[in-house]
């Protein structure tokens, strides 16, 4: 903040020619830029004609959404994966 204030109290006086005493020149901090990665891809899961209410019907969407997404049973055992959905489904899948 110091350097932006610095910068406008300058920037102000030589519009007004105003002679200050030499500038201090705060030192403006670096800001990292964010890296041009491609974003990830979010894949959307289809609708499935269950009642996500009853215990069975979820779990039948959740070996349905591991079929999906290619999961294997050894990784939908000891893996976490972040899924989302209304607060239904996240509640059901705890």
């Amino acid at each position: 903040m110091c350097a932006l204030i610095e910068d406008v109290i300058y920037e102000h006086a030589e519009s007004e020619n105003i002679k200050l005493d030499s500038r201090n020149r705060s030192k403006t901090p670096e800001v990292a830029k964010i890296p041009q990665y491609p974003p990830p891809e979010i894949l959307p899961l289809p609708m499935y004609d269950l009642n996500e209410a009853a215990f069975e019907d979820m779990v039948e969407i959740l070996y349905c959404i591991q079929a999906q997404v290619g999961m294997s049973d050894n990784q939908a055992k000891n893996n976490r994966y972040f899924l989302g959905g209304d607060l239904l489904s996240v509640n059901g899948m705890l």
